[in-house]
């Protein structure tokens, strides 16, 4: 069955198989993906056959690696791994080639790993950092420096973040 029949059926059945078909990588894309990266609790995989009577295990934290069509919002991909590491943005990366996705444009957060991992992977691919991400950082920066209650404290610091928010808004 080609890949383009997997999808229409799919998306005949609505939202609540976009995840699976995402890990079949039947999804189509736009060619503009967005990634990015959660520190999210998981629960603890349970024994076989020990069905609902068992008391629930222990959560553990993991990080959860979204890969989404930044038109559409489809899922692409998703995968979890134990580190937000190099290692892992790569081996997320190369699962997500691996599917067949052939990004013309990736959008990421402000994460250095990215950007090696991407000119690898994806040399044809403008890399693009988040604009959303871009200015949280800049408001952390601020109040690293100034303090978090700089807004009291600092009229000219506000008028400062007004002008970085009127940047990030053009």
């Amino acid at each position: 069955m080609q890949a383009g029949r997997v999808y229409l059926w799919v998306s005949a059945f609505g939202q609540e198989l976009l995840p699976v078909a995402a890990l079949l990588g039947v999804v189509r894309c736009s060619g503009v993906v967005g990634i990015d990266e959660k520190w999210v609790q998981v629960p603890k995989k349970a024994p076989r056959g020990s069905g609902r009577t068992q008391t629930p295990q222990p959560r553990r934290w993991m990080y959860v690696y979204l890969a989404v069509d930044v038109y559409t919002y489809d899922l692409l991909y998703i995968a979890l791994y134990k580190q937000n590491s190099a290692h892992s943005t790569r081996a997320f990366l190369l699962a997500l080639k691996a599917k067949g996705y052939t990004p013309k444009v990736i959008v990421t957060d402000l994460r250095s790993e990215y950007r090696t991992a991407i000119a690898e992977l994806f040399d044809q691919a403008r890399h693009h950092e988040c604009i959303f991400h871009a200015l949280q950082w800049a408001h952390r920066q601020l109040k690293d420096v100034y303090g978090t209650d700089y807004a009291k404290t600092r009229p000219d610091v506000v008028r400062l973040r007004k002008q970085i928010d009127a940047i990030f808004d053009q």
